[in-house]
């Protein structure tokens, strides 16, 4: 039950409102303002969706894109980075497209707006392999509804609704990021200011507004954390435990990396269990609590061990991934040798980079100058934070509040692919 007086909940309604049309506004924005296919791997999710909503089921590691697609690759002005894809030609980036003459340019977009919607339930007549066949199948099994609907629109319009759609359903991401710094933080102000943060990202809008399986696994991560928040908070509530387990087993169903989280929510798990400080005689017994945390476990297992069994039966890896796979037949001691050769300072500078700005599939870039200045702000707040924890008789609620992180889902995984990638092809 909320104990806070009338005002102060109206007030904090409205703020939070206020957040999350801030938050869909600029995302519309993001969504018209980027170009066709600019988004990550944007054209091939689109082909993916084709795929499931015309009635092919999942695409393979040997699945072709659809023959819309195809014919919209040739025609459209693209970001550079897809001409290293492995597409035939031709093919035209924005800076050659756009020094075509005028007559040329229309010839071009009327031809996409020509292209028949009935190619998109048919393959590709080129050797154009679809590489998001390595995706969990949870986006595509959703996403192939409104797909379907649509299937009487242009290209451009499916284009632009899916992108849409997709923005709204991360939004749901700000009212979560909101009731969990309430409950953690326990200031109206601070669960303000955290949610702002999440809101104002570059990064994360940048990977909503595409085509792409960024959103829902944005949503599932933060349910998961809000879920954890509340399943601590009142350890002999169900709901939180079984909220748990499924936003961690729908995640798995996303995206691959949500395995990452895993061994945060086993680890939980035993923080529960054996613990000290959480358990005392007011509270049930021991059993009482295994059995919530097993069903969370339990409920995550039975939605995605399946596909998971499925994954490392066909690949020899638990994730799939193409990089993952063409090194499985190297030990684990030969990986970590490896690790070292990584080049993990162009990693992080990434990293850093892309919270500050990242331009989508061009990697558009601001002047060196604003992302010192955001280092600078960035490197200051570090210092804070260990000053602040230095100082003695800090209360405990303030190191609550210090050690908070807000951090967004999105091109970091681009990074660690990239990482990845590189490892891969030391080892091979």
């Amino acid at each position: 039950m909320d104990t806070r007086s009338p005002r102060l909940l109206a007030r904090a309604t409205v703020v939070l409102l206020l957040l999350w049309m801030a938050f869909v506004v600029r995302g519309v924005w993001y969504c018209a303002m980027l170009p066709p296919w600019e988004g990550y791997d944007e054209p091939f999710y689109f082909a993916g969706l084709q795929q499931v909503a015309g009635g092919h089921g999942l695409p393979h590691s040997d699945s072709l894109i659809s023959l819309e697609v195809q014919k919209s690759l040739h025609l459209l002005p693209l970001p550079w980075e897809l001409q290293f894809q492995s597409i035939p030609q031709p093919l035209t980036p924005h800076d050659d497209f756009w020094k075509l003459p005028p007559s040329e340019q229309q010839r071009r977009i009327d031809a996409v707006r020509a292209v028949l919607s009935e190619d998109g339930s048919q393959f590709a007549t080129e050797p154009i392999l679809n590489y998001e066949s390595q995706q969990p199948p949870l986006y595509f099994w959703l996403f192939a509804v409104p797909m379907r609907w649509m299937s009487s629109f242009s290209l451009l319009s499916r284009l632009y609704c899916l992108r849409l759609l997709g923005l709204l359903l991360a939004s749901v991401a700000v009212p979560l990021t909101y009731w969990i710094a309430r409950r953690v933080l326990r200031s109206e102000l601070l669960a303000a200011g955290v949610t702002a943060v999440l809101v104002l990202l570059p990064e994360l809008m940048i990977n909503v507004s595409r085509v792409g399986n960024e959103s829902l696994v944005l949503v599932c991560y933060t349910a998961m954390l809000a879920a954890a928040v509340l399943a601590v908070r009142r350890l002999m509530l169900w709901r939180g435990w079984l909220l748990l387990g499924l936003s961690l087993g729908f995640g798995l169903l996303v995206k691959a990396f949500v395995l990452s989280a895993v061994p945060a929510v086993v680890a939980l798990v035993a923080i529960v269990l054996w613990m000290p400080t959480l358990q005392s005689e007011a509270k049930p017994k021991f059993t009482s609590t295994a059995a919530r945390c097993g069903a969370a476990l339990l409920v995550a297992l039975v939605i995605a061990g399946r596909w998971y069994a499925s994954v490392h039966r066909t690949s020899g890896t638990w994730t799939g991934v193409t990089d993952d796979a063409a090194v499985r037949h190297v030990s684990m001691l030969q990986k970590l040798t490896a690790v070292p050769h990584v080049n993990w300072k162009s990693g992080v500078l990434s990293v850093l980079i892309s919270h500050v700005w990242f331009g989508a599939w061009s990697f558009l870039r601001v002047p060196v100058v604003i992302y010192l200045l955001a280092f600078a702000v960035i490197a200051l707040a570090l210092v804070g934070v260990v000053v602040r924890l230095a100082r003695r008789r800090v209360p405990a609620d303030q190191v609550r509040g210090i050690l908070v992180q807000v951090d967004g889902m999105g091109s970091v995984d681009e990074v660690t692919d990239r990482m990845v990638g590189a490892l891969a092809a030391r080892l091979r």
